[in-house]
């Protein structure tokens, strides 16, 4: 069993807003365009929720803009992200050429360093973080179990879970990973749900309806912006 204070960590509350952020998904463009409507201040924090590459146009841009962030930045680790971390360590063939398909050569094309230097960010990462009474993870989490923080496999990939306010003190979690249409995140946002989605899918702009918006979530005051795909017009 995971110690849990090794797979998540929680993250005192800042002087100024918490803006969470979707699945980026390679859209560096969309990514960038986003971060100028939020305008964040020197007091702000940023989490991103995971899956910061591949199915986008680069891959390898997000991942820079990241690692070179120089604002309060707290990233977690996504389904999509340990594929790379996977492939950078155990070196398979499969694991290749799944991330050759999710347009993502450029990061096994990429430079030894470059790539060192991705698998060490990426090992820093972890499955979950605590903001004040929110839980921010990238899939969610398995309330089958007794103790959810047994299971990090489900914390990035788990698609459906059934809330259950006893096994998380009541905290509301934001979540991303499954992409979710516009109008249900809005109504989610709303009503005040223990559970948010923030994936609008935005590497799929154009290929399903309410799908294509890379989102931003401001949780002191659940203000929500939204930013259509630029990479892919």
């Amino acid at each position: 069993m995971p110690d849990r204070h090794s797979i998540g960590r929680q993250i005192p509350l800042p002087k100024g807003k918490r803006w969470v952020v979707g699945d980026i998904h390679g859209c560096h463009k969309t990514f960038l365009k986003l971060l100028d409507q939020i305008q964040l201040s020197a007091d702000d924090q940023l989490f991103l929720l995971g899956d910061f590459i591949n199915k986008g146009p680069e891959s390898l841009a997000v991942l820079k803009e990241i690692i070179n962030f120089s604002g309060d930045l707290y990233p977690l680790l996504g389904n999509h992200d340990k594929i790379f971390l996977d492939y950078y360590t155990e070196g398979n063939v499969a694991d290749r050429e799944l991330l050759q398909s999710l347009s993502s050569t450029e990061l096994v094309d990429a430079d030894a360093s470059t790539k060192e230097r991705i698998a060490n960010f990426y090992r820093s990462l972890p499955y979950y973080l605590t903001s004040g009474d929110t839980m921010l993870v990238h899939a969610g989490f398995n309330f089958e179990l007794d103790d959810i923080f047994r299971d990090t496999d489900a914390m990035i990939t788990i698609k459906r879970f059934d809330y259950d306010p006893k096994k998380i003190s009541g905290m509301t979690v934001v979540h991303g990973h499954f992409p979710t249409p516009l109008d249900q995140i809005k109504k989610a946002i709303r009503q005040g749900d223990k559970v948010i989605p923030l994936d609008n899918g935005c590497v799929y702009r154009g290929n399903l309806s309410g799908i294509g918006n890379l989102l931003g979530l401001e949780l002191n005051e659940m203000r929500l912006i939204v930013q259509p795909n630029v990479d892919q017009t």
